[in-house]
């Protein structure tokens, strides 16, 4: 049991630490541009390699703890759930973000960065959701493949 809650966190780690590097990749070039200096002469801070997948590693964790369900779950139950995880996933990033250096604290860079949130938890979301539902079709052919073959 803990070896699927240590996977389902290193999986979820490298989806949202690639999301967020996407994201980070994207307003970096952004910024480039805006200011009209030469992407090729752009550089990032070192620390910027180890707060992304730190960043993800909380964000997975908090996943992985509020997405354990230890019994069946009204459909309420699960819309709270969500809700409360992405009050979380936000916190989380606007903290990190915040203590990283990744956006000021203003209106504007509150926004921006909770809009960064929202796309990497889509995106994160997507890919966790395929993959989810192509596991559940293999369990069901093999289960099937069984009930034929007994």
């Amino acid at each position: 049991m803990l070896k699927k809650h240590i996977i389902k966190i290193i999986e979820l780690t490298t989806y949202i630490s690639f999301g967020t590097l996407i994201a980070c990749a994207v307003w970096y070039l952004v910024t480039l541009l805006s200011r009209g200096e030469p992407i090729a002469s752009a550089s990032m801070p070192y620390i910027t390699l180890w707060e992304i997948p730190l960043l993800g590693f909380l964000c997975a964790v908090g996943t992985d703890i509020a997405m354990s369900a230890s019994s069946e779950l009204t459909a309420n139950q699960v819309r709270v759930r969500i809700a409360l995880h992405y009050v979380y996933i936000n916190a989380v990033v606007l903290i990190c973000g915040y203590f990283f250096g990744w956006y000021e604290l203003t209106v504007s860079g509150v926004l921006l960065m909770l809009l960064t949130s929202a796309v990497i938890y889509a995106f994160t979301f997507f890919f966790t959701f395929f993959k989810d539902i192509k596991t559940a079709d293999k369990m069901n052919r093999r289960l099937k493949d069984y009930r034929e073959n007994k």
